[in-house]
């Protein structure tokens, strides 16, 4: 019974929140994806290697924006870790914090 009374509570609070949810679906996939992208790289950093493996999971992006964001980054990130000259012996740390990311690039 107190399901009944919450979602109706939430129904009246929120009754076009069905209408977002495809928004929603889609936006939680991509989230993932990224997610999976930055684990890997909190985990080993970056290197030739982490680059070339983030690189393919970027192909599994289809927002358009969202890709190209996360290419630019990757792609200054390689950037500045040739220019330290370390790219295999030390690799460049990464945050995995999703949220900041997401809001610093898009």
């Amino acid at each position: 019974m107190a399901d009944d009374s919450w979602l109706e509570q939430l129904r009246a609070a929120m009754p076009d929140f069905l209408s977002v949810e495809p928004f929603l679906s889609k936006f939680h996939q991509t989230m993932q994806k990224v997610n999976s992208f930055l684990q890997l790289l909190k985990h080993q950093g970056l290197t030739d290697q982490t680059y070339n493996s983030t690189r393919e999971l970027l192909t599994t992006l289809t927002e358009v924006e969202v890709k190209k964001a996360v290419e630019e980054w990757l792609t200054q990130q390689m950037t500045i870790q040739r220019l330290l000259g370390s790219v295999e012996d030390i690799p460049l740390l990464v945050s995995s914090d999703i949220i900041s990311f997401a809001v610093w690039e898009i």
